[in-house]
């Protein structure tokens, strides 16, 4: 028999012609051996009757023994320290635990339950997540919680005991505030943050609860810490902790921990808003989330076999995009890739929200120009999300529609009118690796790169078109709580202020053109074309790549010649999208140019 394996597997299979689960009936706290029997239930039928459990597997190698309808089952140890501790005295607790209730063994019932997967933790009536247990020889002194439960309470971050405190004349942080850290990090560290799984598991159940050891808090005071820690950071608690010498670093892991899980609970409120409150955020011109951002926001956590980066969150798309899907672990990985983007632009053919961002291109081996390898990382998610969210600000295509189809699962037809040609390409500019100091000398070097390839009469004339590129022509509206518009050329750094970041007289550009600088510009190229155009663009554009304006597309987009030896004499490799100064208001439909039907490939 299988190690993760019992009889009850065989003798009671799912009808996967139905919508059947088990559920875990865990036997009550008499003795420290762990006992359950599993039944089979209709999903519909069991809502609410039961508790999902969203842990990390951990350790495959380290198991514990558990009775099953009788029979000895090995489950990893990480399960076995939340099953053992969440015991009832006196009752039965009804529980969903994929481990058990899923045969991990049976490939096509993991894909049949994989896909209702969503619906399962839907269904609970609370969901524990369970984020760890301390060691044998660990003794918890504080509650792992503490930190979170005060700032929940509304109290303030710089009277946390040991904060205001330094624990010698070098100014070390004080033992108290070693120990409060500690226990912070418990929670901040564990596991469960990175597991690509966890996400969904939180998000959709209606009610939710963090576990670490005996300790607990419900995520819904769980993650009001963010929205209090914020608040209080910004109008008194940076200004409290300025009495320690080290206090930047103290709050610098707490708070970027907190703004990944301000990610979290938006998605989480979003999905658990009632109509009324959805009709009020759409007509705030607020998008929902598209299933393309979530699935890149996300793309960072682990998973055992890369298929689960998608089917992990299936719970959180549109219901209508996954229609009839049902997850497959034996098809190829590029196919699974691919047919994730088809489906996602066949949705509602807004190609917007799916072909915007870096990450394209014929780098990906097995995959179509226009699919991402969803294996990978992409860092810097939230500099995409924004540019996407503002490139409703343009209208490269002059308002015109167009619609996208696939054909022969791979080939993305599609109507275009080229723009220009790249001749110059420069470094990239990136801001998170080496911060905002890196970034300036970077602009300066494409700064450089501009004034030697291209002829200007005056350097005014240089100046002024550098820095509509290099802010893409936007701006932070101060009067109107720094909402983003399109800037004008009073919104634009002054000659004298220029002249000052040239000459290395100092940095005095003002905060609203700083702001925009680094969004335009992080993780992006400056190009030159061959009719004397400035533009932005993603690293892997190379000199020869086209600017194309698609149909139906508010900015333009960056496209590459397929080799000479393709079927297709009209086949591009899709690139990315891209910044094309003074061609983004729908110059480029008037230019003269022929409209064409392309197939990106």
């Amino acid at each position: 028999m299988e190690r993760y394996s019992i009889p009850t597997y065989q003798t009671e299979p799912l009808d996967r012609s139905r919508r059947e689960i088990r559920l875990l009936h865990l036997h009550p706290r008499t003795t420290d051996h762990v006992t359950a029997t599993l039944s089979v239930a209709d999903l519909e039928s069991a809502a609410e009757t039961y508790s999902c459990v969203s842990y990390v597997w951990g350790n495959p190698n380290e198991t514990v023994a558990i009775e099953v309808d009788g029979h000895e089952m090995q489950i990893t140890l990480n399960l076995f320290d939340f099953l053992h501790h969440i015991r009832d005295p006196n009752d039965i607790l009804i529980l969903w635990v994929d481990a058990i209730c899923i045969n991990q063994n049976d490939l096509e019932e993991k894909s049949h339950q994989v896909a209702m997967m969503g619906d399962i933790y839907f269904g609970c009536s609370v969901v524990h997540a369970w984020l760890g247990t301390p060691s044998s020889e660990m003794v918890l002194e504080i509650n792992p919680f503490a930190t979170f439960e005060h700032i929940a309470d509304g109290k303030h971050w710089h009277d946390l005991p040991g904060v205001l405190e330094e624990g010698d004349d070098e100014g070390a942080p004080s033992d108290v505030f070693v120990d409060q850290m500690a226990a912070f990090h418990l929670i901040a560290d564990s596991a469960w943050w990175t597991r690509s799984w966890t996400v969904q598991e939180i998000i959709l159940p209606t009610s939710g609860i963090l576990w670490y050891g005996s300790h607990s808090m419900t995520w819904d005071r769980f993650a009001l810490v963010f929205e209090r820690a914020n608040a209080a950071y910004v109008h008194c608690c940076a200004q409290g902790t300025e009495a320690t010498k080290h206090w930047g670093p103290k709050m610098d892991k707490f708070n970027r921990f907190m703004s990944s899980i301000a990610i979290i609970d938006k998605l989480r409120r979003y999905r658990q808003q009632t109509i009324e409150q959805v009709v009020d955020v759409l007509s705030s011109n607020e998008q929902p989330p598209s299933f393309h951002n979530i699935l890149l926001s996300f793309s960072g956590r682990q998973c055992k076999d890369p298929r689960d980066k998608i089917f992990s969150v299936l719970g959180l798309a549109p219901a209508r995009m996954f229609d009839a899907y049902t997850p497959n672990y034996q098809q190829p990985l590029t196919d699974c890739f691919t047919d994730v983007y088809r489906r996602m632009l066949e949705y509602d053919n807004d190609t917007s929200r799916v072909l915007l961002g870096r990450g394209f291109g014929p780098y990906n081996k097995g995959l179509p120009s226009w699919a991402r390898d969803l294996s990978k990382q992409h860092d810097g998610q939230d500099w995409e999300e924004t540019r996407a969210r503002l490139s409703s600000l343009y209208n490269c295509s002059a308002g015109s529609s167009n619609t996208v189809t696939v054909k022969d699962g791979r080939e993305l037809h599609t109507k275009a009118r080229k723009a220009d040609t790249i001749r110059v390409v420069s470094k990239s500019h990136r801001l998170q690796k080496s911060g905002v100091a890196s970034q300036i000398i970077a602009m300066l070097q494409s700064y450089e790169l501009a004034s030697e390839t291209l002829t200007y009469t005056e350097e005014a004339h240089l100046n002024k078109a550098f820095m509509r590129t290099i802010c893409a022509t936007i701006t932070q509206d101060v009067e109107d709580s720094g909402q983003w518009r399109r800037c004008e050329d009073d919104d634009l750094p002054s000659p004298e202020s220029w002249l000052n970041l040239l000459t290395g007289e100092g940095y005095t550009l003002p905060y609203t053109f700083t702001s925009a600088m680094l969004l335009a510009t992080e993780n992006r190229c400056l190009f030159i074309t061959e009719a004397g155009n400035l533009g932005m663009c993603y690293p892997g554009t190379k000199p020869g790549d086209e600017v194309w304006a698609l149909l139906g597309m508010n900015v333009p987009f960056v496209l590459r010649k397929a080799s000479k030896g393709h079927r297709l004499e009209s086949a591009y490799h899709l690139m990315g999208d891209c910044f094309l100064l003074d061609q983004m208001d729908g110059e480029i439909m008037q230019n003269g140019e022929e409209t064409k039907s392309i197939v990106l490939v």
